[in-house]
């Protein structure tokens, strides 16, 4: 979701993302203070376990998978979701997107993988490094097919 798209605080002369209840994070917290606003209603059925978290659905997360999440006994639910698709637990540059915005909605088709890893430096070796390093990550078969062409075409 771009900026652009992304909701905005109802409070007047506040323009921060919301957060919660249509207000951003501090704009939240004072509404609640003053008794403007309540405790979060129950937000979906849930035939499982887990409970509202700064906007996340956490879940307990079974013995079996906590390999995947750290370890953790209760993670979010997006979180376990994709390591699950994945097979392997989050890298800590690695975040999970909700596409149309519902933190709430823990489909898989409506999460995305996203990656805040960058190199730090801007020398031409350090960004080649970095981008063999994330070829090497998320598409180990199509790196292995370009390294196959540089190699015959030697």
């Amino acid at each position: 979701m771009d900026v652009e798209s992304e909701q905005r605080c109802c409070e007047p002369d506040c323009a921060a993302a919301v957060v919660a209840r249509d207000r951003c994070g501090g704009c939240y917290k004072v509404a609640l203070r003053r008794g403007q606003v309540g405790a979060d209603p129950d937000v979906r059925v849930v035939t499982g376990e887990g409970h509202l978290s700064h906007g996340y659905w956490k879940v307990p997360v079974p013995e079996p998978d906590r390999h995947l999440v750290g370890g953790h006994a209760a993670v979010g639910e997006h979180r376990l979701v994709i390591a699950r698709l994945l097979g392997r637990p989050l890298e800590l540059d690695e975040q999970v997107h909700h596409i149309n915005g519902d933190r709430l909605d823990n489909r898989p088709e409506n999460l995305e993988l996203w990656s805040t890893s960058h190199p730090g430096g801007q020398r031409v070796q350090d960004k080649i490094e970095w981008a063999v390093s994330i070829l090497e990550r998320y598409c180990p078969e199509r790196f292995q097919n370009i390294l196959t062409a540089i190699d015959s075409s030697e």
